[in-house]
């Protein structure tokens, strides 16, 4: 039978996952890790720890079978990794530009806000939306609101140039807060402060 390389199954799964073990009860997962020959990590209910291989074989015995499972099971088969994301999360496909943001967790699927969905099992597809706003996006002329710091007044412009991670406004200088305006309108001519996510500047 062609052994499984559980490391490839464990790798995303949190510290603490309960696993099947016919060694011991009470098993949780502790960690895998790059190491060559025992990446697998486990620990009893007692605290004690036992390495084993890719393959879930206790140490010592590269030919006996796995001593891991998924809890409740006794094959990997049909292993279904846990989420790797949460119900809020904004997430794309790896490269792309259009994003979801996901709504439930049901069954095997995330479910978005528009209620597509997609299997869990092909999470690794996808990756997390970053929760800043990345101010380098911005090019020459897209509409902006600026200010030089809390409590000024929000003003609209064309934004410039990025130069030294400095950001310069047409017809303005240097300018240390800078947010899109599309999404901010309601700000203009105001005090108030805006949502963290587009605060690039250290608060």
């Amino acid at each position: 039978m062609e052994k499984i390389n559980v490391v490839e199954l464990l790798k995303d799964c949190p510290q603490g996952m309960e696993l099947d073990c016919t060694m011991y009860e009470n098993v949780t997962l502790d960690c895998v890790s790059t190491a060559r020959d025992y990446p697998i990590k486990i620990v009893t209910k007692n605290g004690f720890s036992t390495k084993l291989t890719q393959y879930g074989q206790n140490v010592g015995i590269e030919e006996g079978k796995c001593v891991i499972f998924p809890k409740g099971k006794t094959t990997w088969e049909g292993f279904v990794p846990p989420c790797k994301f949460k119900v809020g999360d904004r997430i794309r496909r790896n490269g792309a530009i259009f994003e979801h943001t996901i709504k439930m967790v049901e069954k095997d699927l995330y479910v978005f806000d528009d209620l597509r969905s997609i299997p869990i099992s092909v999470q690794d597809d996808y990756e997390l939306v970053p929760n800043k706003f990345d101010i380098n996006n911005l090019k020459p002329f897209d509409k902006v609101l600026y200010r030089m710091r809390d409590n000024d007044t929000w003003h609209a412009g064309f934004y410039d140039i990025n130069k030294d991670d400095k950001h310069f406004v047409i017809g303005s200088a240097i300018v240390s807060q800078c947010i899109p305006y599309k999404g901010n309108e309601y700000l203009l001519g105001r005090t108030d402060d805006c949502s963290n996510y587009f605060k690039t500047w250290q608060v």
